[in-house]
């Protein structure tokens, strides 16, 4: 996993696309999910959502940050380290309450 994260992080946009694929596709287990974030791979999928001109890389990142957000304790890392504004978009369903209309007013 160590090897994925450093990957993510350089400029090769291909090989980025095939790390995040790999990640989306092995994190429905809880260990690659906690050895993403503990290998600091969350803030870099994140990053790799600027690059919305790559459909493909954007997709494999987006599944990615999907399938590593089942674990609680990722959503907990975005939402300490990212606006919350990703953390609504990554949040799984039912984490968010719904509000009273009145509270926005």
């Amino acid at each position: 996993m160590e090897n994925l994260v450093k990957i993510l992080k350089s400029d090769n946009e291909e090989l980025q696309m095939l790390c995040a694929s790999a990640i989306f596709k092995c994190a429905e287990d809880h260990q690659t999910r906690d050895l993403v974030r503990s290998h600091d791979g969350l803030k870099p999928l994140v990053s790799l959502l600027a690059k919305a001109d790559n459909k493909q890389l954007l997709a494999a990142a987006t599944g990615a940050i999907w399938k590593c957000s089942v674990s609680m304790e990722n959503v907990a890392m975005y939402a300490r380290t990212l606006s919350s504004t990703v953390v609504l978009f990554i949040s799984p369903p039912g984490l968010m309450e719904p509000h009273d209309q009145n509270d926005f007013n």
